[in-house]
């Protein structure tokens, strides 16, 4: 626990026990009202609820959506208390030269206070953070225009280059233990097509390297109706593949219409959306680096479906995705940022693998190690980064840091209440 915790631990401790101790003595011998008397009590009992989250700062050391509403929480708790401040000086009629300087005063504290609590965490978080390399991975980035990719005349030609580049993939030192193909990277029903599939099961076998790839998917149902998926899955080398992750989280418009679930007959109007079926549960696949989960595009940037596949044993992240859309903008380099987040999170390393990028591994606190340039046909060989400690959202999820923000949005709408009522 850094020292400036400790402080914080002890400042507040000390101030609830005062306001404790003192309570009734202050309230006899300065006669207060009814009102100030309540103001104190709420004051003692949020210094103790500040100095519990203190402690689960320290002891349980999360991160993520938590710690960032935790902080968020203390600041608030700031802002109020150098408002009572600020309207103390205004009710003693100070010049207003001197009510500038104590304004001035307040900012600075709670700008200082707001910047130096997350990053000091955050050093001491970096500074105690494993090293050990993992195994190695590999990933391909095909480079593979859209046109070309969704027009079905050059499939063959496709996974000629995928394959051409995990060649070179393999022939690294030491050799990838996996190699990964992006978001349905060839643009076929790749496990469903016996010369597709035979052939990346050829490599597999050969190599003794699994693939593990993006690809368009379908299956029947008890009544004979095709439902069709944005999947992934493994070839492994004993030719023996194992169930495919379907993407649960759907692009709305783009993959399927919002709310079409509850109104079916949404699915009659033409965007021109693909009409995926979501998957329903997360699949973990094997590894020489443990058991990993997949994000298909943007579901990595929902907290909470990465949580559920941590919980279930998932140790690190593949994130398969097509931000070719996106073009060389701002929006490529922002979906990719928004991945790392799931992985500080969770303390889990992610490999994230683009047809155009951006491909990238991050550590389990979301720094890059390695990273391919985009629109460029690339292959990233590197060790995956030892996962970390499971956090305080991997157990308890979001409701902490809400609960945090709702007990200051209550204080807030006491103190307020009562300003109005006071003479």
């Amino acid at each position: 626990m850094t020292t400036m915790l400790w402080a914080l631990i002890a400042i507040q401790t000390a101030m609830a026990a005062f306001d404790t101790i003192y309570h009734h003595e202050l309230t006899e011998r300065l006669a207060w009202r009814p009102s100030q008397r309540h103001e104190l009590a709420l004051h003692a009992a949020r210094n103790f609820v500040y100095v519990a989250l203190f402690l689960v700062l320290g002891l349980l050391e999360p991160h993520g959506v938590f710690a960032m509403l935790v902080m968020l929480a203390l600041a608030i708790e700031v802002v109020i208390t150098l408002a009572d401040f600020i309207e103390e000086d205004m009710s003693r009629k100070l010049p207003a030269s001197e009510r500038v300087n104590h304004t001035l005063l307040a900012i600075n504290y709670g700008a200082i206070l707001m910047l130096a609590l997350p990053w000091s965490w955050g050093q001491r978080v970096l500074a105690t953070a494993p090293t050990t390399p993992g195994p190695v991975i590999g990933l391909v980035q095909g480079n593979i225009p859209g046109e070309i990719k969704w027009s079905g005349d050059h499939q063959s030609e496709i996974l000629a280059r995928f394959l051409e580049l995990s060649e070179r993939a393999v022939a690294h030192v030491p050799p990838p233990t996996i190699v990964i193909w992006p978001e349905t990277a060839t643009g076929s029903y790749l496990r469903r097509q016996p010369d597709q599939a035979m052939r990346v099961a050829a490599f597999a076998s050969r190599t003794r390297v699994p693939v593990f790839a993006g690809y368009a998917d379908y299956a029947f149902d008890s009544t004979a109706k095709a439902h069709y998926y944005n999947a992934a899955g493994l070839f492994p080398p004993d030719g023996a593949p194992g169930p495919p992750y379907a993407k649960r989280h759907l692009v709305p418009f783009g993959e399927r219409m919002p709310f079409q679930w509850l109104v079916p007959a949404l699915g009659r109007i033409e965007l021109g959306q693909a009409e995926w079926t979501p998957g329903t549960r997360p699949v973990l696949f094997p590894s020489a680096a443990g058991p990993f989960s997949c994000l298909v595009c943007f579901e990595a940037i929902f907290p909470d479906l990465v949580r559920t596949d941590v919980r279930h044993g998932a140790r690190w992240l593949v994130n398969v995705t097509n931000d070719e859309w996106f073009g060389n903008s701002a929006a490529l380099y922002q979906h990719a940022a928004m991945a790392t987040f799931r992985a500080a999170e969770c303390r889990v390393p992610l490999a994230r693998c683009a047809n155009t990028g951006l491909t990238l591994v991050c550590d389990a606190y979301g720094r890059v190690v390695a990273q391919a340039p985009v629109f460029e046909s690339r292959v990233i060989v590197t060790a995956l980064p030892a996962p970390g400690r499971p956090g305080a959202y991997v157990a308890f999820g979001d409701w902490p840091g809400l609960l945090s923000a709702m007990v200051v949005a209550l204080g807030g709408l006491v103190a307020l209440t009562g300003r109005v009522r006071r003479p």
